[in-house]
């Protein structure tokens, strides 16, 4: 319940502040606040196109590693150092891509604002 006070005309009014104040006790601490920052969501979809880059390049192109790791640290906005642990973390969707033999029709139909 908010404070109430008798105005100058002697109707009841709401004190300043006692919506804050009213906030933060029947909240249980005040309103959540938003998380700021990277989301997860939107790296976890950078790192698997990132993944199904790295794969096509190691599959469909006569690229060497190096030039590959180099590659992807353009198209992404990366370190060169980055690119590979972030390869490395996605190693069991890389070992899936492979079992799978996926064509590069899937990239083109997946990403298709790529050039591949």
């Amino acid at each position: 319940m908010a404070a109430v006070v008798l105005g100058p005309t002697n109707t009841y009014q709401t004190m300043r502040g006692s919506n804050a104040f009213k906030n933060v006790t029947e909240n249980g601490g005040g309103n959540k606040q938003k998380i700021k920052g990277r989301s997860s969501k939107l790296l976890a979809r950078r790192n698997e196109c990132m993944t199904d880059r790295y794969y096509y390049y190691g599959a469909y192109t006569e690229k060497r590693y190096d030039a590959i790791i180099e590659q992807l640290s353009i198209e992404f906005f990366l370190s060169p150092v980055t690119v590979p642990d972030i390869i490395q973390n996605q190693m069991d969707y890389l070992q899936e891509l492979k079992k799978q033999k996926i064509s590069v029709y899937h990239f083109q139909q997946k990403w298709p604002h790529l050039k591949w």
